[in-house]
């Protein structure tokens, strides 16, 4: 391995022959299991699994995101057979085919790491948020030889799994390789009468390997109460977990059918039940303008509007391996980071010593939307992948001074990478706020810090999904769209 890069150093040959080398460490690893990894950051243009560059279609004529070989999706299978697993970390400049590649890590169980226009010095962002991913992946607790199991209640059968995994039967899928960063979604019909029945019980069981070699199981029960009463279902639901779910149905929906049939079954899957909810509870609201929404349902047209204008869903300006990698991480991703992917959180922090005196929950939440947004401020959002700080252009020299150790908003870089910790008051604060917020995640997160004029400012504004956007409705405009459809 140490002479790797003398050995290619004079090579011009830019060709790159993924398939026969995925095929040999395969065949090294056969005999034992595991996994492999896999770095690549050109089109495979030689040999087995060669793919061709897609044309992007940012409509929906033409847009398709099957694989264009099936070859990556029978090496998976071959791999699962024999416990492997095939990670991939893919650092693009251009098109790489992400839809035909990932089908190797799709089906053995495996992660898909993605950093377009990678560059360790020109895109430092890239480059740490790579550094720490990978790092985490190394030391990260991982099982082997795992199957997974979920049984239910009488009466109640299971439809469908979500996630990067091979369906053996209908409550079992196997998995090469399983961690603590994945996550899968179960989607459960209700086939029979359960009026016998004071609960629902589910319960999965996971039998694995762990690396010392121990073979353990690991059993999760969940009962939950039965109710004929319609209100209080509607008082229960969690909304996190409905509209993670939702997320995971519609990429099904995109796979098999189109993106134009997602989308609209996103639309319906808001409209369908506060139309219920009217009829069954507030019929007299019907014509009146008024939007009657269930309080544990309060947010779902602003979640489901955000879904409908993020890359994996939008109708313009994404490119394929974009659009299906959002996809992928909508598929895998635990809750938590797929909330934050849909409405991540904002947060001002240049007046965190007013609003913040209870560290141990968090300071007022901000809408995601410019009218929020202050010059004389400074504001952290929080993504599922990194941070990222907006300093307004006339922010107080003493918050930059005591954040960033500079005298004034213009001895600021135009985007910065990274946060160091000084012995003030306010950097106090703000590192404390990052500090509660990252126990949301395992994988380290990096901030970034971008200036209200600087040409990187898009990388912060391009969240703020309840104002209008090119091609995209206001989130007002939305919620006016579903009265109109309501009544």
């Amino acid at each position: 391995l140490a002479m790797i890069p003398t050995i290619f150093a004079e090579s011009e040959n830019p060709d790159c022959s993924v398939g026969p080398a995925l095929k040999a460490a395969k065949e090294l690893i056969f005999r034992t299991g595991g996994r492999i990894t896999l770095l690549l950051s050109r089109t495979p243009s030689m040999g087995v699994g060669t793919t061709k560059k897609r044309t992007d279609v940012s409509k929906l004529e033409g847009l398709t995101l099957s694989p264009i070989d099936d070859f990556y999706k029978s090496l998976a299978l071959e791999c699962t057979q024999k416990q492997v697993s095939c990670d991939l970390f893919l650092f693009p400049n251009d098109n790489i085919d992400v839809p035909t590649i990932s089908a190797a890590a799709q089906y053995s169980s495996a992660s898909v790491f993605y950093y377009p226009q990678y560059h360790f010095e020109k895109n430092p962002l890239m480059a740490e948020k790579f550094v720490g991913e990978f790092r985490h992946y190394v030391v990260r607790p991982i099982a082997f030889e795992a199957v997974l199991r979920i049984r239910c209640t009488s009466g109640i059968n299971i439809h469908s799994f979500f996630g990067n995994c091979f369906v053996r039967a209908h409550d079992l899928i196997a998995l090469a390789n399983v961690s603590p960063d994945v996550s899968f979604g179960v989607q459960t019909n209700i086939d029979d009468a359960l009026h016998d029945n004071k609960l629902a019980i589910f319960q999965s069981a996971l039998l694995y390997t762990s690396s010392k070699g121990d073979r353990r199981i690991r059993v999760h029960t969940l009962a939950l109460p039965i109710s004929s009463d319609a209100q209080t279902v509607y008082n229960n639901l969690n909304i996190d977990a409905s509209v993670s779910l939702l997320a995971k149905m519609a990429v099904e929906k995109s796979n098999s059918a189109s993106l134009g049939d997602a989308r609209e079954a996103l639309q319906y899957a808001c409209i369908d039940p506060l139309i219920r909810y009217q009829q069954d509870f507030c019929p007299n609201a019907k014509g009146s303008g008024q939007l009657v929404v269930p309080k544990t349902q309060r947010l779902l047209p602003l979640y489901v509007s955000s879904l409908l204008k993020s890359k994996a869903f939008r109708l313009q300006n994404v490119s394929v391996d974009d659009r299906f990698m959002m996809m992928l991480q909508f598929k895998t991703l635990p809750i938590e980071d797929i909330m934050l992917m849909i409405y991540p959180r904002l947060f001002s922090v240049h007046n965190l010593a007013e609003t913040w005196t209870d560290k141990n929950t968090l300071p007022p939440r901000l809408a995601l939307t410019a009218e929020k947004l202050t010059r004389q401020g400074a504001f952290i959002l929080q993504t599922h992948e990194h941070f990222i700080m907006w300093l307004g252009r006339h922010v107080s020299e003493i918050f930059v001074n005591s954040v960033y150790n500079v005298q004034k908003y213009s001895d600021l870089p135009e985007i910065s990478v990274g946060l160091e910790h000084h012995d003030n008051a306010i950097s106090d604060l703000v590192h404390d706020l990052i500090s509660l917020l990252s126990k949301v995640r395992d994988v380290p997160m990096t901030v970034v810090s971008v200036r209200e004029d600087a040409r990187y400012s898009p990388l912060f504004l391009h969240h703020l999904v309840e104002d209008r956007s090119e091609g995209q409705t206001s989130y007002f405009e939305f919620l006016q769209k579903i009265q109109q459809q309501i009544g």
